[in-house]
């Protein structure tokens, strides 16, 4: 994992160009690239198909973005956290956590996530 800080700030969801790229900011940790060299996917969150288009990006890439198995060990995996964002009450926010714990968080104010609602992986095919 290489640490690496969004590019894009959340300033709303209208118009599209005000809306942060922390989800691109993680996968871009994950996959050791420049966040500008990742799908910014939150310019495609309008088509309700959006998660496809990221899961096609990925899989073109030899990675799976998937929910974790019921039960499966994440021990000393890195994994994206999906949260509230301290920022914006009715957002959310993505991160990095290891170990149950945050481990990036892509903001440059380093506040995580409010709370934990779902955890996501992205690994090689």
């Amino acid at each position: 994992m290489k640490p690496v800080k969004q590019t894009r700030l959340h300033k709303g969801l209208l118009p599209i160009e005000d809306r942060g790229n922390c989800f691109p900011a993680c996968i871009a940790s994950i996959l050791e690239m420049e966040v500008e060299d990742v799908i910014q996917i939150q310019e495609h969150y309008d088509n309700p198909k959006w998660n496809y288009v990221l899961a096609d990006w990925l899989n073109e890439r030899g990675y799976v973005w998937r929910l974790p198995n019921e039960g499966e060990d994440l021990t000393d995996k890195y994994v994206l956290a999906i949260g509230g964002s301290p920022r914006f009450p009715t957002e959310t926010h993505v991160v990095i956590y290891l170990n149950g714990k945050l481990a990036q968080d892509q903001h440059r104010d380093n506040t995580g996530i409010t709370d934990l609602r779902e955890v996501e992986i992205i690994e090689l095919i």
